[in-house]
């Protein structure tokens, strides 16, 4: 089900986490909440986290003049990948990662190379402080 992780939270508080959990996403957070507001959606969605989609994402102004998310690579937008992988590595997260290639690119296999090893050195750093 999509919604805000606060009001799902309250239908999940009483659910066993073994039968039911989120798959977090910190760009859709971030986009929806701010980088604050992510952040709490995160410690709310930590005790029953399952799985882990990543992608980023930068503020753009449309032909109307509207502020507009716009996909890019990871790292390259508003996601504050640190404190997010800290907090993975804290709560020894070992599920799946997903890594979402949404923005547009000439060469997508060299995009996905390039997000992966994003994600491989923030694990690396993250879990190697552990």
């Amino acid at each position: 089900m999509g919604a805000a992780l606060w009001d799902v939270s309250g239908i999940l508080r009483t659910v066993d986490p073994r039968w039911v959990g989120y798959d977090f996403d910190p760009g859709f957070a971030t986009e929806t909440a701010g980088v604050s507001g992510a952040g709490v959606a995160m410690r709310l969605a930590m005790p029953k986290l399952k799985a882990v989609v990543v992608r980023d994402f930068t503020w753009n102004k449309d032909t109307a003049g509207a502020w507009k998310a716009t996909p890019c690579p990871l790292g390259d937008g508003m996601v504050d990948w640190r404190p997010f992988f800290d907090a993975l590595a804290r709560a020894h997260y070992v599920g799946p990662i997903t890594i979402e290639v949404r923005y547009e690119t000439k060469d997508e296999l060299n995009a996905f190379r390039r997000d992966l090893e994003f994600v491989r050195k923030q694990v690396a750093t993250a879990y190697g402080t552990v």
